[in-house]
């Protein structure tokens, strides 16, 4: 290349091991529409959470950032089963969990909050005790305390 020139390298780099076929087919993606498609999946999750507008343009993207990351964080079964907010190499923790889902709540993904919320009563135990970790005491509040905050936003009788 000559001095001032540009070139554009685009890599496709599966998360595992793929058929030649499916490589093949891969390589015929365009870049562009991969990427459209990418923002145009996380523009519409923005798009039913809560509209925030601030002066300041990077507390306001520093918000909707974070509600996509903890959303990265968040596993189950779409579109209606029981999802986890994880805690890094943990399942979803009473204490720990308790701001993920309020903030989801917060931003008006009750139906994500309800859904994890759902977790800690499908572990509670026989007695009502909730725990998902041996010695671990405090899940139970902590569960407890999400679920009022939940109904306090919602004021979802039904799902009481």
């Amino acid at each position: 290349m000559k001095p001032g020139e540009t070139a554009t390298f685009e890599l496709y780099l599966p998360h595992r091991p793929i058929s030649n076929e499916r490589a093949l087919k891969l390589a015929k993606t365009k870049f562009s529409d991969r990427l459209d498609e990418c923002r145009a999946f996380w523009k519409s999750k923005l798009a039913v959470a809560a509209q925030i507008d601030l002066p300041e343009q990077r507390i306001k993207e520093m918000i909707q950032a974070g509600l996509l990351h903890l959303d990265l964080i968040t596993y189950g079964q779409e579109p209606k089963g029981t999802l986890t907010s994880t805690i890094g190499i943990y399942s979803a923790i009473g204490s720990e969990s308790a701001p993920i889902i309020q903030f989801m709540d917060s931003m008006g993904w009750h139906d994500v909050a309800r859904r994890a919320l759902m977790y800690f009563l499908d572990k509670q135990h026989d007695d009502g005790f909730i725990q998902n970790f041996g010695d671990y005491m405090l899940e139970t509040g902590a569960a407890l305390w999400s679920l009022g905050e939940h109904y306090r936003y919602t004021r979802d009788d039904a799902w009481v």
